[in-house]
C-alpha cells in the first residue's frame, strides 16, 4: 500500500477501478481508464454522499451493460453468477496452495474484480426476476439481524 492508502502502487499502469482517482501532473484524468499509454499517480477516494450509489442505481447501471438476449438472460445470468463465484473461490484456493494463505494487496485487487463480476450477475438476475437489488439487501440484513437476535446465526437451513 502506498503512502496515500491506495492498494495500487503510487505510480501504476492504469487499469481502472472505483476506489481511486488517477492524476497526471496534478490534474485529475477522468479518461485514463481507456488510456493504457501512460503512468498515473493514484489516490484513494473516500466515500461521500456525492460519490456513492444505491443498490438500485447500481442495478440500473449494470443492466444498461447487459448484452444477453432477453429470452435467455435469466439462464445466462445465473450461469454467469455461478461461474464468477467459482472464480473468486479459485483465486482463494490458489492463495492457499501457492502462498500459504497470505493474501497480498494484488490478490485483494484481483478478488475485488471478480466480486464486482459476481455483483453484476446478482444485479442482473434480480432485474430478470423483477426484484429491486435494494429490496434484496434490506430483506437479507433484516433476516440476519433477526437470526442474531435469536442467537441463530450458526447452523443450517433457511428457516432457522
Amino acid at each position: 500500500m502506498n503512502d496515500m492508502g491506495c492498494p495500487y502502487r503510487k505510480w501504476h499502469w492504469h487499469d481502472g477501478g472505483p476506489d481511486h482517482v488517477c492524476t497526471k501532473d496534478g490534474l485529475q484524468n477522468t479518461s485514463c481508464k481507456d488510456s493504457y499509454s501512460d503512468w498515473y499517480q493514484c489516490e484513494e477516494v473516500k466515500p461521500t454522499k456525492d460519490n456513492m450509489m444505491t443498490f438500485n442505481e447500481y442495478q440500473s447501471l449494470a443492466k444498461s451493460t447487459d448484452i444477453y438476449p432477453p429470452d435467455k438472460a435469466l439462464d445466462c445470468h445465473i450461469l454467469g453468477l455461478a461461474n464468477e463465484a467459482g472464480e473468486v473461490a479459485g483465486k482463494l484456493k490458489k492463495i492457499y496452495r501457492d502462498k500459504d494463505g497470505l493474501v497480498s494487496l494484488l490478490d485483494k485487487a484481483e478478488i475485488s474484480k471478480e466480486l464486482g463480476d459476481v455483483l453484476w450477475y446478482v444485479a442482473c438476475t434480480a432485474y430478470d426476476l423483477e426484484i429491486a437489488l435494494e429490496d434484496i439487501a434490506i430483506m437479507n440484513i433484516n433476516k440476519l439481524a433477526d437470526r442474531k437476535e435469536r442467537n441463530k446465526l450458526g447452523g443450517s437451513g433457511d428457516h432457522r
